[in-house]
C-alpha cells in the first residue's frame, strides 16, 4: 500500500511532503520525521527569521 492509496489521491496528483530533523546539543539525531500533505487539504505559511 503506498502513499496515494493511503491519501486517497489519484495518480499525478501533488502532495507537499515536509522533513525534518532535531538535533541534541552534542550533535546526535533526536528526532526525524517526514510528513505528506494532500494539496487540496491543506494551507502552508512560511515564517523566515532573520539573525543578526
Amino acid at each position: 500500500m503506498g502513499r496515494p492509496r493511503l491519501l486517497e489521491l489519484a495518480e499525478g496528483d501533488m502532495v507537499v511532503i515536509a522533513s525534518q530533523t532535531a538535533y541534541l546539543t552534542d550533535g546526535r539525531v533526536f528526532e526525524s520525521s517526514e510528513n505528506v500533505h494532500r494539496y487540496d487539504k491543506y494551507g502552508f505559511e512560511i515564517v523566515l527569521i532573520r539573525n543578526n
